[in-house]
């Protein structure tokens, strides 16, 4: 899955509009003092949550997140049956 670049008029390639959802095995959750999520995948992705939705009963894991597209060029994360938050890729 490749995050797409968000700046004014640079478009999407055609591989990055094709991708609609993955699942990726998470490997740890890290909430900052801001109460946003820093979701490191087994595969060596790092998502971090950039809206203000509050995760919930995560547990301990292990833990698997769906990704997938959502409007405007961002993506919408899920773990379980908790809400979906969206999240930018950092790595």
């Amino acid at each position: 899955l490749t995050a797409p670049v968000l700046s004014s008029g640079e478009a999407k390639t055609a591989k990055q509009q094709e991708v609609t959802n993955v699942t990726l095995a998470v490997k740890s959750i890290i909430t900052g003092g801001d109460g946003k999520s820093r979701f490191t995948m087994e595969n060596g992705q790092i998502w971090k949550q950039i809206d203000t939705t509050k995760l919930k009963n995560l547990g301990d894991g292990p833990w698997t997140a769906e990704i997938r597209n959502a409007s405007f060029g961002s993506f919408l994360l899920k773990i379980g049956s908790s809400a979906s938050v969206r999240v930018e890729r950092v790595n």
